[in-house]
């Protein structure tokens, strides 16, 4: 009797073997599971060279990874204030945007520095200041506020040097005190580049219409500051002119005559 039951138990059980499905891994193929879309992607790489940075590799912008083209040209100038009324910009709702960054990366993809940016949106491209081969890459990060005059995008100067990442920076040439030069475009606030009076390299024309907080009033006055930026040979220099009055510059760039 205890031998029949003991046969009828190893049948059931090969035949519960038989018919069950096997846990996943076990004696069969597992199906990866999808992995989570990047965070961000590359929208602007440049190359860099061991000859001129000291580094193989490429100079990165990277921005969300949700960011297409179309998106960033929606949403660049307007502070993302329309996120909430756009029906295309309704994927930021949920997760706001993450802030962009900018790194140097070496040709297997290994990161040799990196900061990270204020805003989401940022643009970059080069230019040559020194009147030879040297790159000088212009970042631009998009600061507007979607209303009001004194915001905007502001380009900061980037030198890649000793495979580093190097804000350039100004001194000024009455005081002695230095700072990262910062360009901002907005309705008072302009730039641009010029020739530098002997035909090599560029010289940076800026002006900038501010209220005067000195003025004790509930209305301040204005004043507008000219201001150019120059190299010297060994460092870039900037000296400024400040004039009373309000400005403004959606009717075009000043005349030089105003910069000192």
């Amino acid at each position: 009797m205890t031998r029949t039951r003991l046969r009828i138990t190893t049948l059931l059980l090969f035949f519960i073997i038989l018919v069950l499905p096997l846990p996943c891994g076990y004696g069969q193929t597992v199906q990866p599971q999808e992995q989570p879309a990047a965070r961000y992607a590359i929208a602007f790489r440049l190359p860099l060279s061991q000859g001129s940075n000291d580094v193989d590799g490429y100079l990165e912008v990277r921005q969300d990874s949700r960011l297409t083209p179309k998106l960033s040209a929606l949403l660049w100038g307007t502070g993302n204030v329309n996120v909430d009324d756009d029906p295309e910009l309704a994927v930021f709702k949920s997760e706001p945007l993450r802030n962009a960054s900018i790194r140097i990366v070496d040709r297997a993809g290994k990161v040799i520095d990196e900061q990270g940016l204020e805003r989401p949106l940022a643009k970059l491209r080069t230019a040559q200041l020194y009147g030879d081969s040297r790159v000088t890459y212009l970042l631009t990060v998009d600061f507007s506020a979607g209303f009001g005059s004194y915001s905007g995008p502001i380009t900061s100067l980037v030198e890649v040097k000793s495979g580093r990442l190097q804000w350039v920076e100004s001194t000024e040439a009455k005081t002695g005190s230095t700072g990262k030069i910062s360009l901002m475009e907005s309705l008072k606030t302009t730039w641009k580049f010029v020739d530098a009076p002997d035909g090599k390299g560029k010289q940076i024309l800026l002006a900038q219409c501010r209220p005067d907080w000195s003025s004790v009033k509930d209305d301040p006055d204005f004043t507008t500051t000219y201001a150019r930026f120059y190299f010297d040979g060994t460092k870039w220099l900037v000296v400024k002119r400040t004039v009373k009055g309000l400005s403004e510059f959606d009717q075009g760039f000043p005349s030089r005559k105003y910069f000192p």
